[in-house]
């Protein structure tokens, strides 16, 4: 941030040879680390919940099938509920989150499938395995995916899906502020031929502007000069995920003696996102004592409030954390 601040990059005009630079650095830098496909796109918004809107208003049409089991993929699913977008057909199907999101049958004739990949909520993911499965059956669908909890933190098959995206607030370990948004090429044509021009942040104008390495809105210039500066010096996204799934793995171990989770069903936890149980005396003793030492517990959320606390397995977080975390239980 100090070198940001002193090579004036806080200042520079999105517009300029200088962010063209930094943008097209950027994308060529993730697309090598994080081994993206070719012909996928990058592009930046707010904050996830904005590529919410963005995919419902320029992409969604004809049959669209949104997949929950907790509080940010119901959300989701909501808002395309109440959208005043009239060019598709919505289903909406909860799965328990003890159970895959496999279990939930699925028309040939779909053309978009939603959901989240790791829901923070509860601490649930669905596999690539599962979205493997999904591409071969349903090869004509196109498929987003909200990876808010996972996207920089798990290794990620990017052509398993048609949209990715996530805020970098969390694996991503920078300042809130951004997302990160992917899109292959059957992704941008959708967008192209959809072209539903009612909306300012509508996606064939986000990406005209990026194919000039460029964005339409006054971006969050210090975020993308940190992603840019942080990925040059990072492991690849295959190393970093090897580390997190291993901790996933020594934290399970531990949750589990201690009879904690709350995701009973290890095949469908999230190595990023832990969530135990616990009565409400516990939680609030567990957040004290975590608090003495220095740590902040993620407090539960939507239904699970009050019964449960979350725990975040990011990058940013050394190991060390977790073994004082663990002198807590």
């Amino acid at each position: 941030m100090g070198r940001a601040y002193d090579e004036g990059i806080l200042q520079i005009n999105h517009r300029s040879d200088a962010f063209m630079a930094l943008y097209a650095g950027l994308k060529q830098t993730l697309r090598d680390s994080w081994e993206l496909p070719p012909g996928y796109e990058i592009v930046f918004t707010s904050s996830a919940t904005e590529c919410w809107e963005i995919i419902i208003q320029s992409l969604l049409s004809h049959q669209v099938h949104f997949l929950y089991n907790g509080a940010f993929g119901k959300k989701w699913f909501k808002y395309a509920v109440h959208s005043p977008n009239q060019s598709f057909t919505l289903r909406g199907s909860r799965f328990l989150e003890n159970e895959g999101a496999d279990t939930i049958a699925l028309s040939s004739d779909l053309r978009w499938l939603c959901f989240v990949q790791n829901e923070t909520s509860n601490g649930t993911a669905i596999s690539m395995s599962t979205l493997e499965n999904w591409r071969k059956d349903l090869p004509d669908t196109r498929i987003a995916v909200d990876a808010t909890s996972s996207l920089g933190g798990s290794w990620l098959d990017w052509s398993l899906a048609d949209v990715w995206f996530g805020s970098v607030q969390k694996c991503l370990g920078l300042p809130a502020g951004m997302a990160v948004m992917i899109l292959s090429p059957k992704a941008q044509e959708e967008a192209f031929a959809h072209r539903d021009q009612r909306y300012y942040n509508s996606l064939p104008t986000i990406l005209e502007n990026a194919n000039k390495n460029q964005t339409h809105t006054t971006p969050n210039v210090l975020s993308i000069y940190l992603l840019a500066e942080l990925w040059k010096q990072l492991p690849t996204l295959r190393q970093i995920s090897a580390h997190i799934d291993y901790r996933s793995r020594q934290l399970d171990v531990f949750f589990e003696e201690k009879g904690l989770h709350l995701i009973e069903n290890p095949a469908v936890r999230s190595s990023t996102v832990k969530a135990l149980v616990g009565n409400p005396d516990q939680i609030q003793q567990w957040k004290e004592s975590a608090s003495h030492l220095g740590i902040t517990l993620g407090g539960g959320y939507g239904e699970w409030k009050g019964k449960t606390i979350r725990i975040a397995n990011f990058p940013a977080i050394a190991d060390e954390a977790y073994q004082t975390l663990q002198t807590l239980f």
